[in-house]
């Protein structure tokens, strides 16, 4: 089974542990990265981790993807050929959102659903493939927004 992602802005990392166990069918191995009231996680069981930061550009990606003609996004990102073999599909998604921004999911082929967080702007983007081939749930209440592979995982989170 692919990996799975969820996340919560306005809850946090309080939010992550009920979220992530509801995907524990989705990977062995958990990830995750948050700072005040938002946090991001992913499951997986292969060897590319599902989370992504950019320090300098203060840029953090979580995805549950498979990111196709890689080579032609590699060359409008400017990824040198050397590396395109162990730039994983998440590091392209956070490569993408820092060019393009929120018309990132233009450039990209592939079946993917992501979560990208800029710290500067405090800004939380969601996007899924255009066929809705990666599964992406969430919920909206109150101040807070949670998301994730799974439906359950997003019923998992308190207050949903």
């Amino acid at each position: 089974m692919a990996g799975g992602i969820c996340g919560a802005l306005g809850a946090g990392k309080q939010s992550l542990e009920a979220m992530q166990s509801a995907l524990a069918g989705y990977g062995s191995a958990r990830v995750e990265w948050g700072r005040d009231d938002v946090a991001v996680a992913g499951m997986h069981d292969e060897d590319e981790s599902p989370l992504h930061i950019d320090r300098e550009a203060g840029l953090v990606a979580v995805a549950n993807a498979r990111i196709d003609d890689r080579d032609a996004l590699c060359d409008m990102l400017g990824v040198p050929p050397a590396q395109r073999a162990q730039t994983a599909d998440v590091e392209l998604i956070l490569r993408a959102f820092a060019k393009w921004r929120t018309d990132c999911p233009r450039h990209l082929l592939g079946d993917y659903a992501f979560c990208v967080w800029d710290t500067a702007k405090r800004l939380l983007f969601c996007a899924r493939d255009h066929i809705g081939a990666r599964p992406f749930h969430y919920a909206a209440a109150n101040g807070r927004f949670v998301f994730a592979s799974a439906v359950e995982a997003v019923l998992a989170a308190p207050g949903v």
